[in-house]
């Protein structure tokens, strides 16, 4: 009688691996496949301006812009690409200013061996890692601090996706350069919000 409990137990057991064996499998089939559309995003969005998309908007809930977006950010002439910068500036400064006072374990903006800290993408799509031009440059970043720019992210959206609300824009941008998996890649928050925002994006066109 034991020996037929022990032999159940043991079946059973063999058919939780199995099961356990394809789910996982299945798991790692299905961030692949999200990695790859996520890759794929940048690809479609390489070269257009997401400070236009996203803020210089004649209408907030539209992606109509005054500007047009058919230009990358290096050509933009909107007002929102310095208010960006000096976002962007005062995240890395604070990061700085945060970590000397011993509040963060990371030096800067991005957290170390992350992401690149010219575009915010993981070492497994950048392999410049900011040593020179990143293929996917001025996506991630003017993505995440443009959706924050609209109402609708800042009060609903952000507060889903973060699970948190943040006192100010410059806590946002913080919050931005902290670890996180995303598709079973080393990244961070930003390359999660990006995600997202492109996304959005990209099912508006």
């Amino acid at each position: 009688m034991l020996e037929g409990v022990d032999e159940s137990e043991s079946s059973s057991s063999a058919e939780d691996l199995e099961v356990g064996s394809r789910l996982l499998k299945q798991h790692v089939r299905d961030q692949e496949r999200c990695l790859q559309r996520y890759i794929g995003n940048l690809k479609l969005l390489k070269g257009s301006c997401l400070l236009c998309r996203l803020v210089e908007s004649v209408d907030p809930s539209t992606l109509e812009t005054v500007w047009g977006a058919d230009h990358g950010l290096e050509k933009c002439r909107s007002v929102g690409k310095w208010r960006f910068f000096n976002s962007k500036r005062a995240a890395i400064e604070e990061g700085q200013r945060r970590f000397s006072a011993g509040q963060r374990r990371h030096k800067g903006w991005l957290s170390t061996y992350t992401s690149c800290f010219k575009c915010g993408n993981p070492q497994t799509i950048c392999v410049m890692q900011g040593k020179g031009q990143c293929e996917y440059g001025d996506i991630l970043m003017p993505a995440c601090w443009g959706a924050y720019q609209r109402e609708i992210w800042r009060g609903e959206v952000l507060k889903q996706l973060a699970g948190r609300d943040f006192c100010d824009e410059l806590e946002y941008m913080l919050w931005l350069g902290e670890e996180r998996e995303v598709y079973g890649q080393k990244g961070c928050n930003m390359m999660f919000i990006g995600n997202q925002v492109m996304i959005d994006i990209l099912s508006g066109l």
